[in-house]
């Protein structure tokens, strides 16, 4: 591991050992686990934490943990034959390194590639790159995938990031008059007079053809969300009696996080032998004058 900042590790005996924090040189904070290679922590230089993680997760190294930033490969939900959201999110993966770059932005880069368990599921070879950018307010999450065998396969996928936010107070702009697919079954979703969309029951909502930066806006603060790669958006939260059926989450843990979700759905990314593929997520924080 090549490393000009040198990470700590979690002390914590409620957190994983394998938590890696780093800093950038300008106070930003972010906690990486190998155990999905997930982002669990991203403070803002302000040191207001910006990623929710729930009080249940399990942390037993077998389990995905539920907040933060969990990456979805190869499969997205339930939309084939594998395990829900594939097994990126409970796999192990390797630390390759860890640096202040010049500028005094902190970066982490893990890796993942194929095993004996997940060759029972997905019958191909692969690497899965994981580079993590941040300082001030904002955070840069890019995943490439790469083909490293010699047959064709495609994926499905996202960055399923889980945003803190209020959500009573919550909107979020950027997605009205998109295509979209809602989950939740005789349910509409609630965009106001102005686009936006209020959170006021259960969503599970795929937006495809996303090409315009995502906004969430609590009172005076929002994230932006910006994305490359990735063409569609999800934007996930269970309400009351989802939570209830979660059994990671508190009865009341939906009215803390909405999910903003960078992803590739609709249209399945399909990878030939020796090619990659990326995509990204560009998270900005901001307090609204």
């Amino acid at each position: 591991m090549h490393s000009d900042l040198q990470p700590k590790k979690s002390e914590d005996a409620h957190l994983p050992s394998d938590l890696v924090t780093l800093r950038s040189r300008d106070g930003a904070e972010i906690s990486v686990s190998l155990h999905g290679g997930h982002v669990c922590s991203w403070r803002t230089a302000d040191g207001v934490e910006r990623l929710f993680l729930s009080a249940l997760t399990k942390w037993d190294g077998a389990t995905a943990i539920r907040g933060g930033i969990p990456v979805i490969f190869p499969q997205f939900a339930n939309r084939g034959p594998l395990p829900k959201h594939g097994f990126a999110r409970t796999s192990l993966w390797t630390l390759a390194a860890t640096r202040m770059c010049e500028n005094g932005d902190g970066f982490i880069h893990l890796t993942l590639r194929e095993s004996v368990e997940s060759r029972l599921l997905f019958p191909y070879n692969f690497k899965l790159d994981l580079h993590v950018t941040f300082s001030g307010e904002s955070i840069n999450t890019t995943l490439t995938v790469a083909n490293t065998g010699a047959e064709t396969f495609s994926f499905t996928g996202a960055l399923h990031s889980y945003l803190v936010a209020d959500v009573a107070q919550a909107s979020i702009h950027g997605l009205s008059g998109l295509p979209a697919e809602n989950s939740v079954a005789g349910s509409r979703l609630n965009f106001d007079e102005h686009g936006e969309l209020r959170i006021e029951s259960e969503v599970d909502c795929i937006f495809f053809q996303v090409r315009e930066p995502v906004v969430l806006t609590v009172e005076n603060h929002s994230i932006t969300s910006q994305q490359v790669g990735f063409a569609d958006v999800v934007v996930w939260n269970p309400w009351s009696d989802g939570s209830k059926t979660i059994s990671d989450l508190n009865d009341d843990a939906y009215k803390d996080f909405v999910c903003i979700e960078a992803a590739a759905i609709e249209k399945p990314v399909i990878l030939a032998a020796g090619h990659q593929w990326s995509g990204q997520q560009h998270l900005t924080a901001q307090t609204l004058r």
